[in-house]
């Protein structure tokens, strides 16, 4: 993982990794993400980016039968948590209430009826905060 940062305000980083997503016939490459971070009190979107891999059986998990399914993401935005109160979980159940932002689940589909609420909501977070995306 390589970052750098941009006015110290956000880190643009370059992040490759394993997802194990809960829906994960829904997980094809190119998809757009978005990150909760739920590790401490006021949990919230912590990165964007999108899904580089279709989802795909890696293999057993340790100690038992059952398959690994995941796919493989790489981040373009993360959040600095030291620096910025994260877009929290309370003002996207606030503004979408029927998807459960605090859902600990990993990997769920955000309905159609809410992306371009998301995408609103997302534009105007980082316009607020002066954090600068690259599109």
């Amino acid at each position: 993982m390589s970052s750098s940062l941009l006015d110290g305000k956000v880190s643009y980083l370059y992040f490759h990794g394993d997802w194990n997503p809960e829906d994960w016939k829904d997980v094809q490459s190119g998809t757009e993400f978005f990150l909760i971070q739920n590790m401490d009190s006021s949990p919230g979107i912590s990165m964007h980016g999108i899904i580089s891999t279709d989802a795909q059986e890696f293999g057993r998990f340790p100690g038992t039968e059952k398959g690994i399914v995941g796919a493989h993401l790489l981040a373009d935005l993360y959040i600095d948590i030291d620096k910025y109160r994260l877009l929290s979980t309370n003002t996207l159940n606030t503004l979408m209430p029927y998807f459960d932002w605090d859902d600990p689940t990993s990997g769920r589909a955000l309905p159609e009826q809410y992306t371009d609420t998301l995408h609103n909501i997302w534009r105007d977070y980082l316009a607020m905060n002066d954090i600068i995306k690259n599109d």
